[in-house]
């Protein structure tokens, strides 16, 4: 069987490939753990400052509203030093007083929510860190290997995907799907 070289596309393909499959098995779940603590700390401390009755009739006068991204800092004189924690679109957003105008960017003080921030901050980025570190050692391999079945010898997952010698663009399919799909691809033209 020819060997396939790799070309700058297929390189590129591969390392998009190898990409998504280092985010899909990387374990997510102590910073998801952290995150669940976190957004529970901070719901406290926001029901505490806004207490849900009080929003309530605030909101009917248009004077309290959901605010996604909050920002804390540890102390008042620290106002430049601040950091700042997103809902998602599912997560119960609590009320805060104000209008969307006046209080985009508000800054809380609480040091220890701050500190937590701060620390799911850095284990988030200490999960990216890996994942490029794993990244540029797979891209290292891939743009210094010269064929395709290089490649795969040493990372079996790449074999899913099939490379038509006519196109470079991968498809994720079965060998045996590629040759139905083949076998029903071939016509017969008829030149008059």
């Amino acid at each position: 069987m020819a060997q396939r070289r790799l070309n700058k596309e297929i390189r590129q393909d591969i390392s998009d490939f190898l990409k998504k499959r280092i985010k899909e098995t990387t374990d997510y779940s102590a910073l998801n753990e952290m995150r669940e603590a976190l957004k529970e700390q901070i719901i406290a401390f926001m029901l505490e400052k806004y207490p849900l009755k009080d929003m309530k009739v605030l909101q009917k006068y248009e004077q309290a509203f959901y605010d996604k991204c909050l920002y804390f800092i540890p102390a008042e004189e620290w106002v430049h030093h601040r950091l700042s924690f997103t809902f998602t679109e599912e997560e119960e957003i609590p009320l805060i007083a104000g209008t969307p105008q006046t209080c985009r960017g508000r800054k809380h003080v609480s040091r220890e929510i701050h500190t937590a921030i701060d620390a799911y901050d850095h284990a988030q980025e200490a999960i990216c860190d890996e994942q490029r570190v794993r990244l540029k050692n797979f891209d290292t391999f891939v743009w210094n290997s010269r064929t395709f079945e290089q490649v795969v010898a040493v990372i079996p997952d790449i074999a899913a995907l099939n490379f038509d010698s006519t196109c470079n663009l991968p498809t994720i399919m079965s060998p045996d799907l590629m040759k139905s799909i083949k076998g029903d691809a071939i016509f017969t033209v008829k030149v008059a």
